[in-house]
């Protein structure tokens, strides 16, 4: 199974981050200007194997405003993170 999250809280390099991901996906400008935040979790039997987040900025949700563009643009982007065949 994959799961999707908002993590609009999610700060780069926090100890307070409610969740450790495995890989971070940088969309430009996503580093200096994060704007936008992610999560893609990859369970196996209930349980996580792996995870990513991906940090966008605005020019991430300008070109992607629609939802169903945005879940697309995730699921390439999980197609990179994690080398899914």
């Amino acid at each position: 199974m994959i799961e999707f999250t908002n993590e609009s809280s999610y700060k780069y390099g926090s100890a307070d981050n409610h969740h450790k991901f495995l890989k971070h996906c940088f969309g430009t400008g996503g580093f200096e200007h994060p704007i936008s935040m992610h999560g893609i979790k990859i369970f196996s039997d209930g349980e996580v194997v792996n995870d990513c987040i991906v940090i966008g900025c605005a020019t991430l949700l300008n070109r992607f405003r629609c939802t169903s563009r945005i879940l697309g643009h995730l699921l390439r982007l999980a197609d990179q993170a994690f080398d899914i065949k």
